[in-house]
């Protein structure tokens, strides 16, 4: 089942953890868009991508409000160590350039 890859992908989560972040995607995102995010959940975790690279990967990916509510999961996903850069990079207000 794709929630053992999950769980297999992100192993130092809980497997509810894991669940409840893939049942979220599976909501709000199309299946090559869950599949690209279990491909940047894995490189985060092999450490392929930092949290930076992970966060601006998101933000392309995650490129709705709906889609964009499922950063409040994905938090829990994110190392601690990394959490605060984490918030940081989500939550800081964007100055937009045009």
């Amino acid at each position: 089942s794709s929630t053992g890859e999950w769980r297999h992908r992100v192993h130092t989560v809980s497997s509810a953890t894991a669940a409840m972040v893939e049942e979220k995607a599976r909501v709000v995102l199309a299946r090559s868009e869950r599949a690209a995010l279990t491909q940047l959940l894995a490189d985060y975790r092999i450490r392929r991508l930092t949290i930076e690279d992970l966060v601006a990967s998101l933000a392309d990916l995650l490129n709705t409000p709906e889609k964009l509510t499922l950063l409040i999961e994905l938090r829990e996903l994110i190392d601690s160590k990394d959490r605060a850069m984490f918030d940081d990079l989500v939550y800081r207000p964007r100055t937009v350039t045009r």
